[in-house]
């Protein structure tokens, strides 16, 4: 994975985002600084993935308490693979030829927001 396009897809603030690619392109990180920063960018996208998938459970729960919906075990993994989608489309906006399959395989080395268990039928 190219360091600047994991610049463009972590939520950096767009000043921070020009400053880095310059700071890439012009070469003024050495290894380490580079390896530091694909660290960042990989925990930035991975949290607000799992910011937006506890929230999108929340409310599915939150329907089903109030009684206004009933999701299954596979609506909520619907939700989780909805959300890694759009993650792999802010990679593929940003130019790179990175296959769903690579972005999952992050994230679900990362995910710490459990599903709700099956229920028996």
């Amino acid at each position: 994975m190219d360091l600047r396009t994991l610049v463009t897809v972590a939520p950096f603030d767009d000043r921070t985002k020009t400053l880095l690619t310059d700071n890439i392109t012009n070469g003024l990180l050495d290894e380490a600084q580079q390896m530091k920063l694909s660290e960042l960018c990989w925990d930035m996208i991975l949290s607000y993935h799992e910011h937006e998938l506890a929230i999108t459970i929340e409310n599915m729960q939150m329907e089903v308490a109030e009684g206004k919906k009933h999701y299954t075990h596979e609506d909520y993994q619907k939700a989780k693979d909805g959300l890694v989608q759009k993650v792999a489309e802010l990679f593929e906006k940003a130019g790179a030829d990175y296959a769903i399959t690579e972005v999952q395989k992050q994230l679900a080395g990362h995910s710490s927001t459990p599903l709700p268990p099956k229920q028996s039928s």
